[in-house]
């Protein structure tokens, strides 16, 4: 053994780890044909460039939250109005569903997910979902819908409305954001 040295280099070893944890979000469409799809369960979602809807107060919006997960507990929470404009001075939750994505891209509406609603008909509600583990070996798909209104906002009202999306205990979020515009009352 003389002459041997006991060290030997090695090339470096990279590790990738992979993340499970998709959020986007995007106008829901329960019945959606969006073919500029990446994973199942997005052609239910249209996705828009910020600031490219506007929205007016009372009329409805229906959005969506996509989520990816690896299967485990995973707590969502969508967070309404997430600057507190102040020109903004009342929204309305009118209802939040949750689905599941089936592997052929269909929603089976869970029942047994029950949100909380925090703040509701205030300037800024919060929604909290929390989307039940289970042991797959797959990635699991989920959309939440929520549909709200913006019930009153101050008039000649031109700002941004920014709505948070993020997965509780990650840095996954995403943020959705809308123009508000009202008009000023003429009658």
């Amino acid at each position: 053994m003389d002459g041997t040295t006991s060290e030997k280099c090695f090339d470096p070893l990279n590790i990738s780890i992979l993340d499970s944890f998709i959020i986007k979000q995007g106008l829901f469409q329960p019945n959606g044909n969006n073919t500029n799809i990446i994973h199942v369960g997005e052609k239910n979602i249209k996705y828009i460039s910020n600031l490219s809807l506007d929205i007016a107060p009372n009329s409805e919006y229906q959005l969506a939250t996509f989520i990816r997960t690896n299967g485990q507990e995973t707590p969502i929470n969508i967070k309404l109005n997430l600057s507190n404009n102040t020109e903004v001075t009342k929204m309305k939750v009118i209802s939040v569903n949750v689905f599941s994505v089936n592997s052929d891209g269909t929603l089976t509406k869970l029942t047994s997910i029950a949100p909380i609603i925090e703040n509701d008909s205030s300037a800024s509600p919060n929604i909290k979902v929390t989307l039940n583990g289970e042991s797959t070996s797959e990635y699991k798909y989920y959309i939440i819908n929520y549909n709200y209104v913006v019930n009153e906002a101050k008039e000649d009202t031109n700002s941004m409305i920014i709505n948070r999306a993020n997965i509780n205990g990650t840095d996954k979020f995403n943020d959705f954001n809308t123009k508000i515009t009202a008009m000023p009352d003429v009658f």
